[in-house]
């Protein structure tokens, strides 16, 4: 994994974001210490049901993800949707 500063990443954005595209992971480092990290995305439409399912209780071990306790009706759906979602259908988070 590639640890990197602001300053680095800014002066060198694309040839980062090449290497993330390979495969590897860039640590962004502020003062020395970890703040961010760049990964490679994948599709979640590429997932099959199960990998999904297991990749969410690998990252729930290790504490990177908290499950829920109950699974959203189409009621919670709706009012999510109505309320984070943008004219095109997409989520949209804001920053307030």
């Amino acid at each position: 994994m590639n640890s990197i500063t602001i300053a680095e990443l800014e002066s060198d954005v694309r040839g980062y974001l090449k290497k993330v595209r390979q495969g590897e992971e860039v640590l962004i480092k502020v003062r020395n210490q970890p703040v961010a990290k760049i990964v490679l995305l994948t599709k979640a439409d590429e997932l099959t049901e199960a990998e999904l399912e297991e990749h969410m209780q690998k990252l729930a071990a290790q504490g990177r993800l908290r499950l829920p306790e109950i699974e959203p009706d189409d009621e919670f759906w709706e009012k999510f949707w109505a309320e984070y979602a943008t004219s095109d259908n997409e989520p949209c988070v804001s920053s307030e």
